[in-house]
């Protein structure tokens, strides 16, 4: 999308996010330096200069750290989908998604009953 220029979809007519308080860390992040993997990143459209040093945002960390949420996360819910946390869901299918217990993989009450029931 970026080499391309495709406006963003979350813009609204007034040219402001719609998602703006829910935004994904890369929205967060748009035109700060970041590295991944020991190596710098900079948005040439940012003004930053090309070679030029500058502090950096490590994504390495926020990913290492998000995915340790996740995993804690899918744990606590108590999902069937032990592996869930592992999953990179873009931002497109994220919005499309309905994450109902059945998706999350949560059985919970009258079902889970009849699914003990079942295993027995």
């Amino acid at each position: 999308m970026a080499k391309a220029r495709v406006r963003c979809p979350f813009l609204n007519e007034q040219e402001e996010c719609d998602l703006y308080e829910y935004r994904p860390i890369t929205c967060r992040l748009y035109g700060v330096p970041t590295s991944i993997g020991n190596t710098a990143h900079t948005c040439g459209m940012s003004g930053f200069i090309e070679g030029k040093e500058y502090p950096t945002v490590k994504l390495d960390i926020i990913q290492s750290k998000l995915y340790e949420i996740s995993a804690e996360l899918v744990k606590a819910i108590k999902s069937k989908h032990v592996k869930m946390a592992d999953m990179l869901v873009p931002l497109s299918m994220a919005l499309l998604t309905d994450y109902n217990e059945e998706c999350l993989g949560i059985t919970t009450g009258e079902k889970a009953d009849q699914k003990q029931g079942e295993q027995k």
